[in-house]
């Protein structure tokens, strides 16, 4: 037991500083993006569901991927 916690001892810190990313922006566009898509379902309004959904892509892939690429 006292080995491990030596070798965990060792280990870096995951994730690193550099790398630390605030999730609010994300969230709050995921969420926003979510109840537009869900209020156009009720309207039966095309346009807004699909602005929901590109919002909610946006949020989980776009956003993640373009803040990756910035390091």
């Amino acid at each position: 037991m006292v080995r491990l916690a030596l070798v965990l001892a060792q280990l870096p810190n995951l994730p690193n500083d550099r790398f630390k990313t605030d999730p609010a922006p994300y969230i709050t566009l995921f969420g926003i993006g979510f109840l537009l898509g869900v209020f156009g379902h009720i309207l039966k309004v095309r346009l807004m569901v699909a602005i929901g959904v590109l919002m909610v892509f946006a949020a989980t892939v776009l956003l993640p991927i373009f803040a990756h690429l910035q390091y």
